[in-house]
């Protein structure tokens, strides 16, 4: 813990009371739209649509990552409608679920939740922001119609990605 000292009583109370009145003046992060629009613009975040969600997990195998996504499957910046957010452990090191078991089980809650289909977007890390590349089986690519070899993140994704995880706590608490 750091300690702070004031010459006198009055430029202590000076200080706090700036202090004071600066943090009254900062919004709520989930009450910061505009912030949160500007983020999102900012790192170009990718939200899933839930119709084409819907249609990733109808296949097999694994989900394609934020490169490899239809660009007509996504709105870029926000949703128009209601954003879901995904919080989840990765099954491996290389991929979230390899087997697509969570992107079906998100599909049939978004369902439950009446989602809609292109104005909805889903926030999924691997696919929303992007991603390093990686040596992976020949399964992916047959599944996802990515292109091989599998590109690394551009310098330009590279400064998304950092600021993203910044900010990150604003996904999980933006209305």
């Amino acid at each position: 813990m750091h300690q702070c000292y004031f010459e006198s009583t009055s430029e202590r109370e000076r200080c706090t009371g700036q202090l004071h009145a600066t943090l009254r003046k900062i919004k709520a992060t989930a009450a910061d739209a505009d912030g949160f629009a500007k983020i999102c613009d900012v790192i170009q975040l990718r939200w899933i649509k839930v119709g084409y969600l819907k249609k990733l997990a109808q296949r097999d195998g694994p989900f394609p990552r934020h490169q490899d996504l239809n660009v007509d499957g996504v709105h870029v910046g926000q949703p128009p409608g209601r954003k879901f957010s995904l919080s989840h452990g990765w099954a491996s090191e290389t991929h979230p679920c390899p087997s697509g078991a969570k992107l079906k089980r998100l599909a049939e809650k978004l369902d439950l939740l009446g989602a809609d289909d292109e104005a909805d977007g889903v926030f999924i890390d691997y696919c929303s922001l992007p991603q390093k590349s990686f040596d992976i089986p020949d399964a992916y690519f047959e599944r996802t119609k990515a292109q091989k070899p599998m590109q690394d993140r551009s310098p330009l994704e590279q400064l998304q990605f950092s600021f993203a995880m910044w900010e990150m706590t604003r996904l999980y608490a933006a209305r």
